[in-house]
């Protein structure tokens, strides 16, 4: 996401993703001074996570005034914000292209750090999946009241904090670096971990990882949706949510290369015809369309 016009001009004029491989892209001379200056240092400062998927009732609470909202799907989180599940509801946070977060029923996260390539999580209560899909160069934490945890490659990580401020960490795979007030230690594959008592000298618990239930398989099949994707052989990688392209649109050739359009859209569908603009904190008025597919448009 970038501030200002440039972005809303693309939008109103592209109405496809029409791309050469990425592969292929032009890159800037090195004398251009694309991507230099004080705006390119700003925007480093500052990051957006996306509201991917929202099932049942779902609020967002945002950071700067309180306000309290029903979430949406592609409805943008910045630094404070909290995102709340009720029971029977689910929700996924996509922080970038192979990183995303999914909340189980009764959770509450937040967002104590947001920016470019680095994310500090907050678990408050209930369960989550971290799912870290590829390599990537963000540093990445979630914090519960316990412990401190930082994946050290990609995996599948469950984290819970239970109501008596128990957390509960288990790594499906990848590994997983802990730390806390008795110091550092790794997480490895097929294990869990139980973290109970006073933060300063909290008592450590291990064993087999815990049973896969209804949660983990939601998750699972998720995973099989975004890895069936093709969409990041035309977009780049630092456009989030392109893995949503495939299932609502097709890729055609066309006289730019491959382009993109979407399926199932009224004869009359044009650009800004389903979402809202909404007001963010350093990006200005910001669309935020409501097509499952609308983010990285």
């Amino acid at each position: 996401m970038r501030r200002g016009f440039p972005v809303l001009l693309l939008l109103a004029v592209l109405p496809l993703l029409a791309q050469q491989p990425y592969s292929t892209y032009p890159q800037p001379a090195p004398d251009s001074g694309y991507g230099d200056g004080p705006d390119m240092a700003a925007d480093q400062q500052h990051g957006v996570a996306r509201i991917s998927i929202v099932q049942g009732n779902v609020n967002l609470k945002r950071g700067d005034n309180g306000q309290l909202s029903a979430a949406v799907v592609n409805a943008p989180m910045m630094a404070q914000d909290h995102l709340e599940t009720t029971p029977g509801s689910r929700a996924e946070v996509q922080l970038d292209a192979t990183t995303m977060i999914r909340l189980a029923q009764n959770t509450d996260i937040g967002f104590a750090d947001l920016a470019y390539q680095r994310y500090q999580v907050q678990l408050g209560i209930g369960t989550i999946i971290l799912r870290v899909l590829g390599n990537s160069n963000a540093q990445l934490e979630v914090d519960t009241p316990s412990v401190a945890l930082q994946p050290v490659a990609p995996g599948e990580y469950r984290i819970s904090v239970f109501d008596n401020g128990t957390s509960q960490v288990t790594v499906r795979s990848g590994r997983l670096e802990m730390s806390g007030a008795r110091g550092t230690e790794m997480v490895e594959s097929g294990r869990t971990l139980l973290v109970r008592g006073d933060s300063s000298d909290p008592e450590f618990q291990t064993s087999y990882e815990i049973a896969r239930d209804q949660f983990d398989d939601w998750s699972a099949a998720r995973d099989h949706e975004l890895e069936a994707s093709q969409a990041y052989r035309y977009v780049s990688p630092d456009v989030n949510g392109a893995q949503d392209l495939d299932a609502n649109g097709d890729w055609v050739s066309s006289e730019y290369g491959q382009a993109w359009a979407p399926r199932g859209v009224p004869a009359d569908w044009s650009p800004y015809s389903t979402g809202q603009w909404a007001w963010q904190d350093y990006y200005g008025w910001t669309w935020g369309d409501t097509a499952r597919w609308g983010w990285a448009p």
